[in-house]
């Protein structure tokens, strides 16, 4: 069983420290992982605009496309996908990139439970300075503590604890930091709807639409604008679904083929489960994506108590919460008599 996170209640000396080193920093990076969403990137945003507030000039980055639908984010645009020198790699345009070749004093690694998903193992080394610290930021109960410094609290989003800490060092949150802190919590609860919402993320929200969060607009940019092409993918999806008689589990599949067909849609395939789980009176919900890269990916989903989906994601390699996580393993999913496999 995960271990029990800290509450945010008793967190108000870790949110002092942390920001301290924050703006005590020359170079700060701040680091949305691998397949960023609205949670990921809206924390490093929302924390972004914070410390220009006081002065500071962060870097962003995200090793993935940041998908359009998080455009609206604020700061989203600044988000770098390669980090270089000017001189090492000239294609790459100066504005994109740190301004010279020194590391960075502080690496906040958002919303990432290891390294691995960070998508910065190999480069953490050149990156870091010599007496720089790794801080991570984090709400998933399966966290591996691979920080220097670990704020990894029990919260429905990674937004939510940040909020807390700019709340907690009276840092003024403006319309722009409302907005992208809102984008995590929305997201991460699936408009509050899902297990994740809690009492403490309403009144989280409540604060942020005070400060000036434009929850209309989020919500429509999220939820409500799909391409065609996402609605016939999950099509697909439907067409294969199926309930395991015992188990009370619903499965099922997305593979090359469904990917390719509708156009540039990958990216709308995240919120399926989501779907299913607020639809279906199952157990459990598992979809596997095949994309033909080598490495088949299970979202898990479900509103049962009893039930800990993040240990099971953190036995096949990934991570999560206890009602929603994910993993990735290697092969592909072929079809068999009954159902599927990854081979």
């Amino acid at each position: 069983m995960a271990p029990s996170l800290a509450t945010l209640s008793f967190a108000d000396a870790q949110f002092r420290s942390v920001w301290g080193r924050l703006v005590a920093a020359r170079r700060v990076l701040l680091v949305s992982p691998r397949k960023p969403d609205g949670d990921s990137v809206g924390s490093i945003c929302g924390l972004g605009l914070a410390l220009r507030g006081m002065g500071r000039d962060p870097v962003l980055y995200c090793p993935d496309p940041i998908p359009a639908q998080f455009d609206g984010i604020p700061g989203a645009h600044g988000i770098m996908s390669v980090i270089a020198s000017p001189r090492s790699n000239p294609g790459i345009a100066a504005s994109r990139t740190p301004r010279n070749d020194t590391a960075f004093d502080i690496i906040v690694v958002v919303d990432s439970s290891d390294l691995s998903f960070a998508g910065i193992a190999e480069q953490l080394p050149q990156w870091k300075a010599k007496d720089g610290v790794l801080v991570v930021i984090d709400h998933h109960a399966t966290n591996t503590m691979f920080g220097d410094v670990n704020l990894v609290l029990q919260a429905s989003s990674t937004t939510q604890i940040i909020t807390a800490m700019l709340e907690a060092n009276r840092i003024p949150l403006t319309p722009d930091i409302a907005t992208a802190l809102f984008f995590g919590l929305v997201t991460d609860t699936d408009s509050f709807t899902n297990p994740a919402t809690s009492a403490a993320a309403a009144a989280t929200a409540a604060r942020l639409v005070a400060a000036g969060a434009r929850p209309g607009p989020i919500l429509t940019q999220v939820y409500r604008q799909k391409p065609i092409g996402a609605i016939q993918l999950w099509g697909r999806a439907f067409e294969r679904l199926r309930v395991h008689p015992r188990w009370n589990v619903a499965m099922t599949v997305l593979l090359p083929e469904d990917f390719t067909a509708f156009g540039d849609v990958a990216e709308h395939a995240e919120g399926l489960s989501n779907f299913l789980q607020t639809v279906l009176p199952v157990r459990a919900v598992l979809v596997l994506k095949d994309r033909g890269d080598g490495t088949v990916r299970g979202s898990l989903r479900t509103t049962r108590d009893g039930v800990d989906l993040g240990m099971l994601a953190k036995y096949l390699g990934g991570g999560g919460h206890k009602k929603a996580s994910g993993f990735g393993v290697p092969g592909r999913l072929v079809r068999t008599a009954t159902y599927w496999r990854v081979e």
